[in-house]
């Protein structure tokens, strides 16, 4: 068939497209700790042998996802819904020790891996966080967090002057560093689940 095809596109021009071999499905359910729904999350299977594959799927009304055409080998698959207070724990800081917040498949070609249950919870803490300098104008820099209980494994992202962030229930400390300011420390924090903490940052410029 491949042969009567490349025939063909040299005789009319176009390229030949070949039939791939089918990927699995992973089905499953997104449920909080209370074994309620969570629908509208974010459900992804990524491959711990290549982590830029990533399969993406949205749960439904019911916390129902199907995750189609994965291409077959050993996944990590999770869920996430930030406007709930669940986020990615992708990362080591968001780790709670929660062991069914992501869960480990074998994907197989043409078949369909079932009961996968996802249990996202406890809800997480916000942080309300501000940044500006002596004379109040707002500075946006690096944000470094780092766990009391993993103080080996920090977490860092960039940082507007104005953000609200999800913060794991346990004790933590922050950093902040801009260009031109002393880097600001945070004292430790420990929010409790869904508790909202604000924290308005004043740096002071670096002396040259």
């Amino acid at each position: 068939m491949k042969t009567v095809a490349v025939a063909l596109s040299i005789l009319f021009g176009f390229t030949p497209v070949f039939a791939q071999d089918p990927g699995g499905s992973i089905v499953g359910v997104v449920r909080d700790l209370k074994s309620g729904p969570v629908p509208e999350a974010s459900v992804y299977a990524i491959d711990v042998n290549n982590i830029r594959r990533r399969i993406s799927a949205t749960s439904d009304s019911n916390g129902s996802f199907v995750l189609r055409d994965v291409p077959p080998g050993t996944y990590s698959v999770r869920a996430h819904k930030e406007t709930q207070g669940y986020p990615d724990t992708f990362f080591s800081f968001f780790t709670m020790g929660n062991k069914k917040a992501s869960r480990q498949v074998e994907v197989e070609v043409g078949r369909v891996t079932e009961g996968v249950v996802l249990e996202l919870g406890p809800k997480y803490g916000v942080l309300k966080l501000s940044i500006e300098d002596e004379k109040g104008s707002a500075v946006g820099g690096s944000l470094t967090f780092t766990r009391l209980d993993d103080p080996k494994r920090p977490y860092i992202i960039g940082s507007a002057p104005n953000m609200d962030l999800l913060v794991p229930p346990v004790a933590f400390r922050f950093q902040i560093r801009a260009r031109g300011y002393l880097t600001w420390r945070s004292k430790l924090l420990k929010p409790r689940s869904g508790e909202m903490v604000s924290v308005k940052a004043r740096l002071k410029r670096a002396v040259k």
